[in-house]
């Protein structure tokens, strides 16, 4: 756009402290911004319907990545085969799982999929100086409006006084303090269902028109409200009156950290969400919250190394007991009796669960371990919660929903398939609100909460998720038919390659909704077969990590499990000759190629 140099497109980084989005700078002649504002293929109103929100409808059945079944091994891959078994669950832990908060797109009509939310949900463009994306907030701390509400939000803080109807924790508005030279931004949040002042008395009637540095091109949440923007921007009305409350440390909360937890706690259905500067924070701050010296916690094995490490070494450091049970095969009466005995009088405080498990790929059945539960705390205290807390890092958001299968908490590394990218280090904590309490508060005085450029980046990955991991999965379906009649190969782990007699078959046609996208597989040859076929590959890179777009490979036995005994990697098939293998979004005939390339000297 050149109109006698009078407007110019400008676009920020989004790492800089100024806007974080494409805007249009203006003259202060209102013909000029009259003038661009009818260039209709340069400035567009961009409207949001917000209709009152629904219950969501029953969990939708396995999602197939895009007619990923090419290849696909086990079969039973359509959705419509796979009906969902009920579960012999308590009814305490056995409940719909709905979020009222979730939109609808007309009145009567289909509520918004979570990717699709991952676009606006949790955030008002009006509250944001119209950034059509959630700008980031890279600062600690927050101004409060007076004295009186800062000591309104400690009140609430510290659990000295109930909320007053409306009152909570969640929003964020941003208004501006503005001038001709400097911009200094005020950041404050406002109640939910209170009328929002979007144009605070303290700003100048004039000040958008004034300012050479404002924007004009806003996402507007719909016509009404593009109608009210013009009329305070032209100084036609006063503002209204609205409540604000203000925010005051990062350590505490910050906009990018709770919209992040917001859009988070969609794909889940959950009511609230923690998030965390790693996996392995919100592990631990999770057993922490509910665990106290004396107590002891049943865990499935084999699990994520960092996690067994923590439960077998450093809970003993508090006197926490942590107590075994295998993964891959249905629970009877026999092991609920053996790890009564290994309690020893203790009381249980939680059960964690990694299904499927790293890196074997053997299944859990939370309906066994809800049982469990129930049996081992029959005696206890009943106003003690013994949460289920299950590490859903393998399958991801996508491809299994713990909490409709009687789980209280479900844990991720956000940094895989959630992040995506392998530019972020991340975890979540999803669930209900009362759950999340003690590991919310908790992680505010050990201070392992996300950062703002963190869930920034996080919201980025949100919203191609379901892009990249149904990709990923299409592509491990072909991968693991063709690992599985490769003569290098003496055995394929991989979900959708469960036999239809075994037992866990049930497990995983009844709880998972796709196969995801982690393979492991068995070489010829132990350790040196294994690292000349993971040294002879190109394409795929050998590292630790997992769900990016990229294509990884790692051994186990030498690298994230090396700290297990031989007897331990030997009894739970962390065998020498096995790769893990996360299959990423490249082309799958590139990824085989590399294979045949990789294997073909075995």
């Amino acid at each position: 756009v050149d109109m006698d140099k009078q407007a110019r497109i400008l676009q920020y980084f989004p790492i800089t402290s100024k806007k974080l989005y494409t805007y249009i700078q203006v003259s202060r002649s209102q013909h000029n911004m009259r003038a661009c504002l009818s260039m209709s293929t340069t400035c567009k109103v961009v409207c949001v319907a917000s209709p009152p929100p629904r219950p969501r409808p029953p969990p939708r059945h396995r999602r197939d990545g895009g007619g990923g079944g090419d290849g696909g091994g086990g079969g039973g891959n359509d959705a419509s085969s796979r009906p969902r078994s009920s579960l012999s669950l308590s009814s305490s832990r056995r409940k719909a799982r709905t979020n009222p908060r979730i939109p609808i797109i007309s009145e009567g009509g289909q509520p918004m999929q979570p990717e699709s939310l991952m676009m606006t949900f949790g955030y008002k463009t009006s509250l944001s100086e119209g950034a059509i994306k959630c700008p980031l907030f890279q600062t600690s701390t927050f101004v409060f409006e007076s004295a009186q509400k800062g000591k309104e939000h400690f009140e609430l803080a510290y659990g000295l006084r109930e909320p007053k109807d409306g009152e909570e924790q969640g929003l964020i508005y941003v208004s501006a303090r503005l001038s001709q030279s400097t911009h200094t931004v005020l950041y404050v949040r406002h109640k939910r269902g209170s009328t929002v002042n979007t144009q605070p008395s303290h700003i100048n009637k004039q000040s958008r028109l004034n300012n050479p540095d404002m924007e004009i091109l806003e996402g507007l949440e719909s016509a009404q409200k593009g109608k009210e923007h013009f009329e305070l921007a032209y100084g036609l009305r006063e503002p209204k009156d609205g409540e604000e409350q203000g925010l005051i440390y990062s350590r505490l909360n910050n906009p990018d950290m709770e919209i992040l937890e917001d859009r988070l706690a969609v794909w889940d259905n959950a009511e609230a969400c923690v998030s965390f500067a790693s996996g392995l924070a919100g592990i631990t701050t999770t057993i922490l919250a509910y665990t106290k010296p004396g107590d002891c916690i049943i865990y499935t094995e084999p699990l994520y190394g960092g996690t067994h490490h923590f439960l077998e070494h450093e809970l003993k450091k508090w006197d926490v007991h942590a107590i075994a049970i295998p993964a891959g095969v249905r629970l009877t009466s026999k092991h609920e009796k053996r790890v009564r005995e290994q309690m020893d009088g203790r009381a249980l405080a939680l059960a964690l669960v990694e299904t499927p498990a790293n890196p074997t790929n053997r299944l859990v059945d939370l309906a066994d371990i809800s049982n469990m539960i129930a049996h081992l705390t029959a005696d206890q205290d009943p106003k003690r919660r013994v949460p289920l807390c299950v590490d859903n890092t393998f399958l991801g958001p996508l491809f299994m929903h713990p909490l409709e299968h009687g789980a209280d908490i479900v844990l991720y590394s956000a940094t895989k398939f959630i992040g995506g990218h392998s530019d972020v280090v991340a975890g979540a904590a999803l669930g209900d609100a009362d759950v999340l309490m003690p590991i919310r508060t908790l992680r505010t005085f050990l201070g392992n909460m996300l950062s703002p450029m963190d869930g920034w980046l996080l919201m980025r990955s949100l919203e191609t998720l379901k892009m990249r991991m149904s990709i990923s999965q299409q592509n491990a379906r072909v991968v693991a038919q063709w690992l599985k009649d490769h003569p290098a190969v003496t055995h394929v782990h991989y979900l959708d390659l469960i036999p239809a007699n075994h037992p866990m078959r049930d497990v995983y046609d009844r709880q998972c909704l796709g196969s995801g996208s982690l393979i492991a597989f068995e070489v010829r040859g132990g350790e040196s077969g294994a690292f000349a076929c993971m040294d002879r590959m190109q394409l795929i890179k050998t590292a630790v990590s997992l769900g990016g777009t990229e294509s990884l490979v790692e051994h186990p036995a030498s690298m994230t499990h090396a700290g297990m005994s031989a007897e331990d990697k030997a009894r739970l098939g962390v065998t020498s000759g096995l790769i893990r293998f996360s299959v990423g979004v490249e082309c799958v005939d590139d990824i085989l190629a590399d294979l045949s390339n990789a294997l073909a000297h075995l």
